[in-house]
């Protein structure tokens, strides 16, 4: 999945590659990515195929605090495991809610899996949304949903940190990393093991490995934390 993700600059870029490769592990009639704040109405929705529909988005801020995922969400604020609709609601009873009235008749869904990356406790709501028409999502779907998890945590941890800094660390020119470097740096920082920076970055383990020593050989460090520290030191210094 992540593959598809490699060198893809900008987030609508970056949501609508890791959304195709996620329509093809989770199919759905409709599916995309969710930013959703504590303040009433601050919600973000982008479809599969760029920005959701204005009346999807409208319903969504009316209905947000009654909606059953999201009140779902805010009994375990700090969980990140995926949930279904089927598994919060009754589906007769689901069929009568004004959310399903509201909301999910607009996208001509019933069913529902949200899997998040960043818990709502956090702040910030940040989830990939995947919605049916006329069937469940069924358990080992929920299981694949449980197993990608952290890969696409770690792989919005890292997009998070890049789109922030708005490009290379400071750190990068001073200690003579090369961009690949640096990226794998902010990678370790951000909690990835080698194997998955590997996978997210479409190289062998042993590759990376490589990456990492020369990393700690021009930082003069030995490890993955003080590697960090370092580097979030020097970003610090004028």
């Amino acid at each position: 999945m992540s593959y598809d993700v490699e060198g893809v600059a900008g987030t609508d870029a970056r949501l609508s590659a890791i959304g195709e490769s996620l329509d093809a592990l989770l199919p759905a009639e409709h599916s995309g990515w969710a930013d959703v704040g504590t303040a009433p109405g601050d919600v973000t929705l982008v479809a599969r195929y760029g920005p959701e529909r204005p009346v999807i988005v409208d319903a969504m801020r009316r209905t947000a605090d009654v909606h059953p995922m999201m009140l779902a969400l805010r009994r375990r604020p700090l969980s990140v495991d995926p949930l279904r609709m089927s598994d919060q609601i009754e589906l007769r009873a689901w069929r009568r809610h004004e959310v399903y009235s509201e909301l999910f008749r607009l996208l001509g869904t019933t069913y529902q899996l949200v899997l998040p990356v960043q818990p709502l406790g956090a702040g910030r709501l940040r989830a990939w949304v995947f919605n049916r028409a006329h069937a469940d999502f069924g358990d080992d779907e929920l299981d694949l949903a449980r197993r990608l998890q952290p890969l696409l945590a770690a792989v919005d941890r890292v997009a998070v940190a890049q789109d922030q800094a708005g490009g290379p660390p400071p750190p990068v020119a001073r200690a003579g990393l090369t961009a690949r470097e640096a990226e794998i740096l902010g990678m370790l920082g951000s909690g990835m093991t080698a194997t998955s920076i590997a996978y997210v970055s479409r190289v062998s383990p042993r590759t990376v490995q490589k990456h990492i020593e020369h990393i700690y050989a021009k930082l003069g460090v030995h490890d993955r934390v003080s590697a960090a520290l370092l580097a979030a030191d020097r970003a610090g210094r004028p």
